[in-house]
């Protein structure tokens, strides 16, 4: 459930059997990131728990059924708007079912980005920073 003191979103971490992350290109012009790369995910609906959110946004944005595995990390971030920071809950999830279709007002496209890869491409938001951390730990 949501923080009281910031606005609170979760994202998804979607790995391939080869260890890369699957992110998405931001399409809505009216939104931050747009144009840049992202991972999949958005605000929990009231009284929604953070896992259920992080299932049903992954579910609306792109068509896929997911469990999720753990918590990877929680951050305050500020690169979109440093006087309303956001609480962003990032979870490592696997794919149990569906199919990729792409929610075209959110995601241009969906692609999958090795650890190299990720250092040639616009990220959004604290997504590089957390993704780093990621493939580290």
């Amino acid at each position: 459930m949501a923080t009281e003191l910031y606005k609170t979103a979760v994202r998804a971490v979607i790995l391939d059997h080869q260890n890369r992350v699957m992110l998405g290109l931001r399409s809505k012009e009216t939104s931050p990131g747009y144009n840049q790369w992202a991972l999949f995910g958005g605000k929990p609906k009231e009284k929604e728990t953070l896992k259920k959110a992080t299932v049903r946004e992954v579910k609306e944005e792109i068509g896929l059924n997911i469990r999720v595995k753990r918590l990877f990390t929680t951050t305050l971030d500020k690169s979109t708007t440093p006087h309303d920071p956001w609480m962003v809950y990032f979870y490592v999830v696997e794919i149990i079912g569906g199919n990729l279709q792409i929610k075209l007002d959110e995601h241009s496209r969906a692609e999958y980005f090795s650890r190299e890869q990720l250092e040639g491409i616009d990220i959004a938001f604290n997504h590089r920073n957390v993704l780093a951390d990621f493939f580290t730990s």
